[in-house]
């Protein structure tokens, strides 16, 4: 590790956690998210692989974030802090109902697919049963 101190501080490493589960939970992937963090040798295996990744992925992502990532996925406890906070937004997202909250897209394509349905619903119908060339089957 070149540019990060030798461990990472609470107050970095709580930073990095809620990022990293902000992001899962807004694209919907918590049971990947979480799948993938039950694993138990994911945090040997991903700070190798960011160690050996860090001189191709650091001119374009940060050297010491790089260094950063390394260090946060060599200790298991925080890869269980970040399950234990992607299951916390999780349940926050949902409605006390059960429900789970529709976001703003979704709200606009249930509109259009009720408008389109009542478009549809107001066109008419042709009653001929002739088809195409006129005559009845």
């Amino acid at each position: 590790m070149f540019f990060a101190p030798a461990e990472l501080t609470d107050q970095r490493r709580d930073e990095m956690v809620e990022k990293a589960a902000q992001a899962v939970v807004r694209r919907r992937l918590e049971s990947p998210a979480l799948v993938a963090l039950e694993m138990t040798p994911l945090s040997v295996i991903g700070a190798n692989l960011v160690m050996l990744g860090t001189p191709l992925a650091g001119p374009f992502l940060g050297w010491k974030f790089c260094d950063e990532l390394a260090f946060f996925l060599m200790d298991r406890a925080n890869l269980e802090r970040l399950a234990k906070r992607v299951e916390e937004l999780a349940a926050q997202r949902q409605l006390p109902a059960g429900r789970q909250a529709h976001g703003p897209e979704q709200g606009r394509r249930v509109a259009s697919c009720q408008s389109s349905a009542t478009v549809a619903d107001n066109r008419q119908l042709p009653t001929d049963n002739s088809g195409p060339g006129g005559a009845a089957r």
